[in-house]
């Protein structure tokens, strides 16, 4: 039993990738598995392959009201030290678009005609630590064989992740069709968090390659295209 806490620990763990607070349920189950069982021609199992996957996967860019992202962004944001939120170019959660997205609505007062606005707080919940889940999580990931430099690159995705979300787009005055950044002091940041060069960056955001008749063409996304939200 004990050469399994490891794989036990990273099982736990993984619910911070695969599992979001929703309206119903603070810890709902937001990936699936599809299992694959191979037989012999007797009739008895030869094996099996398990491959996970995420069920809402538009849950990263959009989430309903009274719900959340995915766990480890809010284990992430709370729980890394500070020479960790430098590394990672950390804000605090209700500064990302991807998880700010709580909606205020409208919310009669009993005792008149007048209303206010009602924000719910969905950052936090009863009885959660976020602090320590993070620490269980890199534990778990520790445990596991995950070295410092690839818990590093998945910190760093998740981080580029949530500030991609921040990007705003505009139409270019000179061109209809094509597209601009309004904040481009987002892209440095990005591409430090992905390593990969700014150029290139700017270039997959606001253009898409596609072959016809065996011509290679960089066609600009249109305003509606790369609006989500």
């Amino acid at each position: 039993m004990s050469s399994l806490c490891p794989f036990l620990r990273f099982l736990t763990s993984d619910r911070a990738f695969g599992n979001a607070k929703t309206a119903h349920n603070n810890n709902s189950s937001r990936f699936g598995k599809f299992i694959q069982v191979n037989y012999q021609e007797s009739g008895t199992v030869r094996g099996a392959y398990v491959e996970k996957y995420l069920l809402e996967k538009s849950r990263l860019v959009y989430q309903e009201h009274n719900e959340r992202n995915y766990h480890v962004f809010y284990y992430l944001l709370a729980g890394a030290s500070e020479d960790e939120r430098k590394a990672f170019h950390l804000l605090k959660p209700e500064e990302y678009h991807y998880l700010n997205q709580m909606t205020k609505r409208p919310h009669k007062l009993p005792w008149n005609n007048c209303y206010e606005s009602e924000l719910q707080d969905c950052f936090t919940v009863e009885g959660e630590d976020l602090k320590h889940d993070f620490e269980r999580l890199q534990l778990a990931m520790e445990m596991v064989g995950f070295l410092p430099a690839t818990r590093k690159q998945i910190f760093s995705l998740l981080s580029a992740i949530l500030h991609l979300g921040n990007i705003r787009y505009k139409k270019k005055t000179y061109r209809d069709d094509s597209i601009d950044i309004c904040n481009p002091e987002v892209l440095p940041i990005v591409s430090e968090l992905l390593e990969v060069k700014e150029e290139m960056l700017l270039e997959a955001l606001t253009t898409r390659k596609t072959v016809t008749v065996g011509e290679r063409l960089i066609v600009p996304y249109k305003l509606a295209e790369v609006t989500l939200l």
